[in-house]
Order: C-alpha cells, then sequence, then structure tokens
C-alpha cells in the first residue's frame, strides 16, 4: 500500500513531500497529502515533526 511507503520515506529521509509524492508515484502532493491523512489520520508533515522531530 502507498501509505506504508509513504510513511517510511517520510521518517527516513527528508525530502519535501512534492519528492516524496512524486517517488512514490501520486498524481500530485496535493493528493498523496489527502491519501495519507486519510491512512494516517494527519497529514505527512505533522507526521514527520512526530516521528523524527
Amino acid at each position: 500500500m502507498p501509505h506504508r511507503h509513504g510513511t517510511g520515506t517520510i521518517t527516513s529521509y527528508r525530502y519535501p513531500d512534492q519528492k516524496i509524492a512524486q517517488q512514490l508515484g501520486f498524481s500530485s502532493e496535493r493528493y498523496f497529502s489527502d491519501c495519507f491523512q486519510r491512512k494516517c489520520g494527519t497529514c505527512p508533515r505533522k507526521y514527520r515533526s512526530t516521528h523524527i522531530g
């Protein structure tokens, strides 16, 4: 599932959300963020700050 790869990418690398979305094959950063939030309950930026400070 894309969100598993998304969470790993977000916590392992300090790429901008746009780059992560592109690497995971999402059509846009917004679509990636929406999907991520539905699956994880938080937006990618908040997830990143919570998990890697």
